[in-house]
């Protein structure tokens, strides 16, 4: 590994990686030839797993060594964030795990299924559809070559700055908060993660699995999202350029999110603040916090939707829309 630096043996990230990542490529001797290929996989009980017709691809490379990479680029950090001129600044943030083993041959139905039950939590999380242990998958399971590759030794690197001095990390900062892409916010959060720059008070741009589990409790029993479920809320954040929630530990305690409709209009969503945190002005503090974002200071209208709030959200400069049924209201810069 060339930096030192950018080395991170947090389990809980190459964990989280492996379950994220869609996609990773496996290198691997087939005779004389080297090849690499690309290939959906799911992580269960310290292996990766894979599948393919016995008569392709990976079959043919049982008990051979093989090399698995699994890499998620995080950002484009462009080079004017540091130098008004010089290209050199330019450069991705990114997370990488590489790891090494031997292919081995899956022959137990009852590891398929787990295996390939795995598959389906991560890429059709609504879990719509009978369960693979059911009787009726014994003849496909049979027919499906699996393998699996052990995760030992995982070279994990994790690229969010830390080469940087704090002054040179703030520009970036900047440059994420002010350009707001989708992500950018997921960024700043590693960044902070990984240069132990976490705010003190537990103020966060993206929720770990844990804190995404409170929220859910939490917000599924509002009147505008009953019964909105884990998957629903993880997309919506997903599609929020703008995402501030106060934690403590895994405890959510204020959540509030923000999507652009267009380049001058936004929408503020979700806002709430859990029961026993109320009545102590930690609304006021997460609305005022939202409101001061780089990017949404600019956008000329903001709008959102209440039946019962107006009063509260008038102190951050936001009116009823006359003639409006919907309890509508909206900010406008003049």
């Amino acid at each position: 590994m060339r930096r030192q630096e950018f080395q991170c043996k947090e389990r809980a990230v190459w964990e989280d990686l492996l379950s994220t990542v869609k996609i990773g490529h496996i290198a691997f001797r087939r005779g004389e030839n080297l090849e690499i290929l690309p290939y959906n996989f799911s992580y269960l009980h310290e292996h990766l797993y894979f599948h393919c017709s016995p008569q392709t691809g990976l079959a043919g490379a049982v008990g051979s060594p093989a090399k698995f990479l699994a890499y998620h680029e995080v950002a484009w950090i462009p080079s004017t964030w540091r130098h008004p001129h010089l290209a050199c600044p330019a450069t991705t943030y990114f997370t990488s795990l590489t790891l090494s083993g031997r292919l081995i041959a899956v022959e137990s139905l009852k590891e398929k299924a787990e295996a390939l039950e795995q598959f389906m939590r991560k890429y059709q999380p609504d879990q719509a559809y009978t369960p693979l242990s059911d009787k009726r998958y014994h003849g496909p399971l049979s027919a499906l070559f699996v393998l699996k590759l052990k995760v030992e030794s995982p070279v994990l690197k994790r690229k969010m700055g830390q080469h940087l001095t704090p002054q040179q990390r703030e520009k970036v900062y900047d440059g994420l908060r002010t350009r707001a892409l989708l992500g950018d916010r997921v960024v700043a959060q590693a960044m902070a993660e990984s240069n132990d720059e976490s705010d003190p008070q537990g103020w966060v741009e993206s929720l770990n699995p844990a804190q995404l589990t409170n929220l859910v409790k939490l917000i599924s029993k509002s009147y505008w999202a009953e019964g909105r479920s884990l998957s629903e809320q993880a997309n919506l954040n997903q599609s929020s350029q703008l995402l501030l929630a106060k934690c403590d530990s895994q405890k959510l305690l204020a959540f509030a999110r923000v999507t652009w409709v267009t380049p001058r209009v936004a929408y503020l969503a979700d806002v709430i603040v859990s029961p026993e945190a109320r009545g102590k002005g930690l609304g006021k503090a997460l609305m005022a916090r939202v409101m001061n974002h780089p990017r949404l200071r600019k956008t000329p209208k903001v709008i959102l939707h209440t039946k019962d709030a107006q009063s509260f959200y008038a102190q951050f400069g936001f009116r009823e829309k006359h003639g409006d049924e919907n309890s509508f209201m909206e900010r406008q810069l003049h």
